[in-house]
């Protein structure tokens, strides 16, 4: 046999068996890389569902309760006797913020006249005085001004201050 017949039979014979070789790989990869991919894809859908709904569910039930402990404050200062002093109103939210444990508890009376009793390691929190009085302003404010309960948020930096402010009704 000639230089040129074997080269060509060569070829022919790489051809042969690379060609379908390639096609088998392809094919096989593909079929691997889908497989795994339905194997693994909705098991981790399935967890981040349920993942998201157990945070917005622990979200509201923290909302139901800031709300409720609002009140609950609104009530104490709604029964503090009017003609009392604004020292009476913070004696009564520094003792209920202790009683119910709470690292912040304030009230707002008017643009000028408003309370913020922090705990003394909520500020360790990387919450500022500022930031929290800022945040208890605002909230009882447009509590106020709504005369509905309040649910606001006040991040800052990486902490984020959760606040509930519910109006104080004086014929409580």
């Amino acid at each position: 046999l000639g230089a040129r017949l074997r080269t060509k039979l060569v070829f022919f014979f790489l051809a042969l068996v690379l060609l379908p070789a390639f096609l088998l790989s392809f094919g096989a990869g593909a079929f691997i890389k889908t497989t795994v991919e339905d194997l693994i894809k909705t098991p981790v859908e399935e967890v981040s569902r349920l993942a998201k709904e157990i945070a917005k569910e622990a979200g509201r039930r923290e909302e139901s309760r800031l709300l409720d402990h609002a009140r609950f404050l609104a009530a104490e200062l709604a029964a503090v006797p009017v003609a009392a002093s604004n020292d009476a109103l913070r004696v009564a939210t520094i003792q209920w913020r202790q009683s119910e444990g709470f690292d912040v508890a304030g009230f707002v009376l008017d643009e000028r006249t408003s309370f913020t009793d922090i705990a003394d390691g909520s500020v360790s929190t990387g919450l500022s005085r500022e930031v929290v009085h800022r945040a208890v302003r605002r909230a009882g404010a447009v509590a106020a001004r709504t005369g509905t309960p309040v649910f606001d948020l006040e991040p800052s930096g990486a902490v984020v201050l959760l606040v509930g402010a519910a109006p104080v009704d004086p014929g409580a």
